[in-house]
């Protein structure tokens, strides 16, 4: 009797709760923004334009160049990056490097002001190593001449102004995607000319490295 009773109360609440429309009400939330930070000072900008004065870029080359970015909004840039440089050594080894670059690369900021970065770059690069241990008769000892499609990805922070801009990438990676040799040259009077021709190949072209401290200042807009 108390069993027939409990069924017959609970089934018109089965029944009504299956036939029940639930009404949900979806809330955006509000973003806040700091007045005058940095992101406030991005809000209504479309354009960047930026010198990047030094650091260590794609394929360990020193970088100075010029990027330009348009602002999807004001956390999200697409940017073209235009950079060369030469770096030299003449302690350890007498050589010398020379990239070209040009990249795409997309910058999100992920809060005021840090972001990160990665894109695609497009490199030539032109190396000639001495090598100090060399003879004024054995001077140019090996070297060559090279393409690279490498991705890139760096970590920095970015502050804004009105409509001054100041950043650093402080810390990356460039990832070799392919290359390309179209000239090379090692001294045969030189034993290990080859041998550190192709080390040298492989460090450069082929395996990773680190991109640091490129440092920029520019205009928004």
């Amino acid at each position: 009797m108390i069993r027939a009773l409990f069924v017959a109360a609970v089934l018109p609440l089965i029944a009504l709760s299956a036939h029940a429309q639930e009404t949900v009400i979806v809330q955006k939330r509000s973003a806040v923004v700091e007045e005058s930070s940095s992101e406030h000072n991005r809000m209504g900008k479309k354009y960047v334009v930026a010198a990047q004065l030094f650091g260590v870029g794609v394929a360990q080359g020193s970088g100075q160049g010029v990027v330009a970015g348009y602002h999807l909004d004001r956390n999200t840039v697409v940017q073209l990056e235009v950079l060369s440089g030469v770096r030299k050594d003449g302690i350890f080894e007498n050589y010398e490097l020379k990239t070209n670059s040009v990249g795409i690369h997309a910058k999100k900021f992920v809060s005021n002001s840090f972001y990160v970065n990665g894109g695609l770059d497009y490199s030539t690069i032109k190396y000639d190593n001495d090598y100090i241990f060399t003879t004024s008769s054995n001077k140019d000892a090996y070297g060559f001449e090279a393409t690279m499609l490498s991705a890139g990805f760096v970590i920095g922070n970015q502050w804004q102004w009105e409509s001054f801009t100041l950043g650093c990438d402080w810390v990356g990676l460039t990832l070799p995607l392919s290359h390309s040799i179209s000239s090379e040259y090692a001294d045969a009077s030189y034993t290990n000319a080859k041998k550190y021709n192709k080390e040298d190949q492989d460090t450069l072209l082929a395996n990773g490295s680190a991109q640091l401290l490129r440092f920029y200042v520019g205009a928004t807009f």
